[in-house]
């Protein structure tokens, strides 16, 4: 994966009208704006509201989506995440995490020196630097700001739509 890489941030989102724009111009701080942000919400406050407005304040795209009438929870929001990105890689960002301002760039790079490796997580971590082979291993996927190439994705045919939570235990085990 040498020169540009396309890096789509996935958020899925409910009733986070507390932490939504944080979570918002914290990517809009990073030294390496991400190429799009994609936000699937399924929210009954004024989350979709805040969205559009902080979207206006960016200097990225953001592509607010409505939460898939199938399926469950974030399985579901990751799905159609994973449903309508088409950049290199999805780095997956929760609306309850705060990242540093290199994050972005982080996951790019690693991608980019590392094109063998098809998911980068747990890179909050910082007491933990080394490959994990063993899916027994509760370091060898964690969801939590992570980042995964498309063709990963494409292998396992992303998230299942039917999991509220743990999708990503399910997405381990395949």
């Amino acid at each position: 994966m040498a020169g540009s890489i396309d890096a789509i941030v996935g958020i899925p989102t409910m009733n986070n009208e507390d932490t939504i724009e944080q979570t918002i111009m914290q990517l809009q701080r990073q030294t390496q704006l991400p190429d799009k942000v994609i936000i699937v919400d399924n929210s009954s406050d004024s989350t979709p509201e805040i969205i559009q407005k902080v979207s206006e304040e960016v200097d990225f795209n953001i592509d607010l989506l409505d939460q898939p009438n199938f399926g469950r929870g974030v399985g579901a929001a990751r799905t159609k995440i994973y449903n309508d990105f088409n950049g290199d890689i999805l780095i997956c960002l929760d609306t309850n995490h705060s990242v540093d301002q290199n994050w972005v760039e982080t996951h790019i790079e690693f991608h980019r020196s590392h094109p063998n490796y098809g998911i980068l997580s747990n890179s909050h971590i910082t007491k933990f630097n080394s490959q994990v082979d063993n899916p027994l291993r509760s370091e060898f996927f964690g969801q939590s700001n992570c980042s995964i190439k498309k063709s990963a994705l494409d292998n396992i045919d992303g998230w299942d739509p039917n999991f509220h939570r743990g999708e990503d235990w399910d997405m381990r085990i395949r």
